[in-house]
């Protein structure tokens, strides 16, 4: 092989020779060998899962189905870097069964190039950036180079060439940079046609010119499959309309990570109309006029620069005007806590990321200030920042030597273990009226974190049953704790409550045992959905301390306790029967778990150091240190004093003899509708970072425990379908969705959503979603009605608004209650506003004026008084047409391929 050598010449590098590099790894989307394919023109049938061996075949004979299935491939099977500078790319196309493709002409599909370096020192910054050639001049931004008709040579059987018309060995006058042989470079190619009609092809080859080495894969510091798992696809599929939402970027022809530093690079700086440390200058208030393009001297539009300030989202400081290219990145909501960077800096044995530490281990000023944007490096700062801490830094190799372990600012990863701040507005901080007692005063693990030092929970339940209290059905729960470092564990003895006040030495709090089940209720005898619910403190009964509460008047008998825990036995478990919830002999779907309830309990007026030891807080440990994780700590500087949570995920059980909710008929336990798994790919931990229910209600299989039919507030209905629906589909609806609104400015209805909406199965499990399993069809007709209205609705407050299906003053009556204690159950009243099931889901997304008609045109009910919902005799009738294998199903319009 010949090898380029290096000889001065007008301040660049010119070219001797030629180099061959040969580039054999094909690009990964290709699909499995399909049947054998038709005769080519020129050539024989294709032979199944023998690529290579069928003719070629006329891209222009294909027909649009053809396209569509065609599962297009393409690999790069060598490049030349000639005398002339211009490299010369040679590229296989193949359909799925191996056949060329020709007649792929530059008229026919587009085709785009680009040839970058990665080089270190760019703005100064310790870790390596991308750098293109493309650029007119080392002053000006890159983009790729279109191929024209006279550059793309087609070679009839499959191949083709092209000859770049930018000379890399131009210097930095005709080129954005000097050509050096011996550092890696990146060759992009794109392939698509208008309209996408057939699926784009990236191809993405690093190698070093001078050695001819492949190192494709050697330089990555993300695991683009973990972009993956909350944005579902960059990638366009052939025939989608992307009606909602399709998670593509540049219509998707872009998809391969990897081909983004071809323009987002360093050189987007030269966009910038004017220059200095920010283009266009912020005045003192923190606001600019015009799109920002650089900020704290770094091009916005920088790959590293770009994704972190888009997933810092809400938490960015400069949020005093526009970006280029994403105007208000500031908000972005992200579903997890941002401190959990190996989220996307992450290596596995499936995708091995050799540079996935430099994160932590490269700091740099470019990475850092695109997330912590008011912190400046310069002295004095500039507009709306502050000076770093350490004062001016003017090289990213001097970072380390206050972020590293033993440093006086803490090494980076401890620096970012996501570990949510206490809550300001907890009853112990707030020992007022407005203090929240459902909250936590301690810190709280988000992202799946476990700090140093700290121990893990896990619940493990047995079983889930019915027991008899002298003739009255009560729940009983078989389980036990386990203890350990997130490896390793062994089951938690309680204590004699005699001797001790907590279930787990140096813990205060406790889960409770939460039991869902139906009762009758709208005329339908057995509800496909829970309506009833008793639960009760384990630290509380264990100790004798909880008492039966809302006991009625009219009772003459009372429990003395709220039950009995008894064990444990040989195996480690403990049993635990309630004495205040009575269990209907028409009761159906019992179902039990452990976690769920949290309280903090009462105030102790004289407690002001914030040493929270005798609280109701959840299996909270207090042994730790103080934690320095938080720099917004509400406890003023304190650290943890009110110890540290790392929440248990909460397990359940079907009880024996009953058949769950929404059952597998094969077995009566439930078959699920959604698994934590799937939301756990977008929100880690659930609960956490975004905090919501102090991170205790963590499984979304048992949200709806609590998130039943009948719960509803400020006008819109709390189950779960409906809530969880419009809070990811708050960019599609035209009514904004102010359920439980933190102020009029700021509320569910901002959630941006970063996956394919219409892809169900993001959260669903196949067939959960569409009417095509047994359980849902089965479910169907005993599915309750959500209640959206009940009571009276005062006028606005400041930091409230209603639903506005609603109407403030009228008093739309009490809703359905069950009573525990007693097993009675009280319907709600023919005036309160319902929503039909079906509906209720679909109305979620869909609320135009013109969806809401059409289900109601068609049976449905959408904020209707309950006696004429319930009174209607056609009910919904969306099935018909929305059925399985009916000719608007509803797995075929929720796919990326409507057509």
């Amino acid at each position: 092989m010949r090898r380029t050598s290096k000889v001065s010449g007008s301040g660049s590098e010119s070219l001797r020779g030629f180099v061959v590099v040969a580039l054999l790894a094909a690009i990964a989307c290709a699909g499995p060998a399909g049947p054998p394919g038709p005769a080519g023109p020129g050539g024989p049938g294709g032979d199944a899962g023998t690529p290579g061996t069928a003719g070629p075949i006329d891209y222009g004979v294909l027909t649009p189905a053809e396209l569509e299935v065609a599962k297009i491939t393409g690999q790069l099977t060598g490049v030349t870097i000639p005398a002339d500078g211009r490299p010369v790319v040679t590229v296989k196309v193949t359909e799925r069964h191996g056949s060329g493709l020709r007649g792929m002409s530059a008229t026919a599909v587009n085709w785009r190039f680009a040839l970058i370096k990665l080089t270190q020192g760019v703005n100064g910054s310790a870790n390596d950036s991308w750098v293109s050639y493309m650029a007119a001049n080392d002053h000006s931004v890159a983009s790729t180079e279109t191929a024209t008709t006279t550059a793309l040579t087609d070679n009839g059987d499959g191949t083709y060439t092209y000859k770049f018309t930018k000379a890399i060995n131009a210097g930095t006058a005709a080129a954005g940079t000097v050509y050096e042989p011996s550092k890696v470079h990146r060759l992009v190619v794109l392939l698509y046609a208008t309209g996408n009609p057939f699926s784009p092809v990236n191809i993405v080859q690093d190698f070093i010119p001078a050695t001819g080495a492949d190192v494709t894969g050697q330089n990555e510091k993300i695991d683009q499959t973990a972009c993956l798992e909350c944005h579902t696809q960059f990638r366009a599929i052939a025939g989608a309309t992307g009606e909602l939402g399709t998670g593509e970027f540049h219509g998707g022809v872009r998809y391969d990570v990897r081909t983004c530093a071809a323009c987002h690079n360093d050189q987007k700086r030269y966009a910038a109309t004017t220059s200095g440390i920010d283009s266009p200058a912020v005045n003192a208030s923190g606001t600019w006029t015009g799109n920002m393009t650089v900020i704290n001297n770094e091009a916005f539009l920088n790959l590293p620069v770009f994704v972190h300030k888009i997933h810092m989202g809400e938490d960015l400081k400069m949020t005093g005007g526009t970006y280029t290219g994403f105007s208000k990145p500031y908000e972005v909501t992200y579903p997890q806590d941002v401190r959990n960077c190996v989220k996307c800096h992450r290596s596995t044995t499936a995708n091995p990321v050799p540079l996935a530490d430099n994160w932590k281990n490269q700091p740099s000023k470019r990475a850092c200030n695109a997330c912590h944007d008011d912190i400046s490096f310069v002295n004095p700062p500039p507009n709306g920042r502050r000076l770093h801490p350490g004062g001016e830094i003017t090289q990213d190799g001097n970072c380390l030597l206050c972020h590293s372990s033993g440093g006086p600012a803490g090494d980076i990863p401890n620096s970012h273990i996501p570990v949510s701040a206490p809550n300001p507005n907890n009853i112990y901080v707030d020992q007022s009226a407005t203090g929240n007692s459902n909250t936590n005063a301690a810190y709280v693990a988000a992202a799946g974190a476990v700090p140093p030092g700290a121990k893990v929970i896990v619940y493990d339940v047995k079983s889930v049953s019915p027991w008899d209290d002298s003739g009255v059905k009560r729940p009983q729960i078989v389980f036990k704790f386990k203890l350990g470092d997130g490896v390793n564990f062994t089951d938690v003895v309680f204590p004699n409550p005699t001797a001790a006040t907590e279930l787990i030495p140096n813990f205060v709090g406790s889960p409770s045992a939460y039991f869902a089940f139906a009762v009758p209720q709208d005329g339908k005898v057995a509800p496909a959905d829970f309506n009833a619910t008793g639960s009760a403190y384990i630290r509380n009964v264990w100790n004798g301390s909880g008492t039966c509460s809302n006991v009625p008047a009219s009772a003459t008998t009372s429990p003395t306790g709220a039950g009995t825990v008894t064990g444990p036995d040989s195996s480690g478990y403990y049993t635990m029967q309630l004495k205040c919830v009575v269990i209907p002999a028409n009761a159906s779907m019992l179902t039990g778990g452990i976690g769920y309830t949290y309280n903090l309990g009462t105030v102790n007026a004289s407690d002001s150091t914030l040493n929270f030891i005798n609280n109701n807080q959840p299996l909270t440990q207090i042994n730790l240190p103080a934690y320095p994780y938080t720099p917004n700590d509400p406890n003023g500087g304190k650290g943890g004093k009110g110890g540290l949570i790392v929440p248990a995920l909460d397990v359940w059980k079907v009880a024996t003899g009953y058949t769950g909710r929404r059952a597998d008929p094969t077995n009566g336990q439930q078959k699920l509708v959604v698994v934590t798994e799937k939301c756990d790919a977008c929100h880690v931990a659930l609960g956490v970072g975004p905090d919501f229910h102090a991170g205790q209600r963590n499984d979304a299989t048992s949200c709806n425990f609590c998130h039943r039919p009948n719960q509803t507030a400020s006008g819109w209905s709390g189950n779960q379908k409906d809530f969880v629906h419009s809070i990811h589909g708050a960019e599609k609806r035209g009514v904004r969705f102010t359920w439980h609104e933190k102020s009029n400015q700021e509320g569910y209805w901002k959630t941006t959503y970063p996956a394919v909406l219409n892809r169900c199965e993001m959260c669903h499990l196949p067939g959960t979603y569409d009417f095509s399993t047994t359980a849902m069809t089965s479910a169907l007709p005993n599915m309750l009605f959500s209640t959206a209205g009940q009571g009276t609705y005062a006028a606005n407050t400041p930091n409230s608004e209603h639903s506005p299906y609603v109407t403030e003053g009228t008093n739309y009556g009490a809703g359905f209650n069950f009573n525990p204690l007693t097993g009675a159950s009280t319907e709600a009243a023919s005036t309160t506003l319902v929503i039909s099931p079906i509906v209720a889901a679909c109305s979620a997304c869909h609320d135009s004026p013109a969806a809401i008609d059409h289900m109601q045109t068609n049976g449905g009910s959408f904020w209707r008084p309950r006696a004429e919902a319930l009174n209607d005799t056609r009910g919904e009738q969306c099935l018909i047409c929305h059925g399985p294998n009916r000719v608007a199903a509803i797995s075929l319009v929720h796919t990326d391929r409507t057509p």
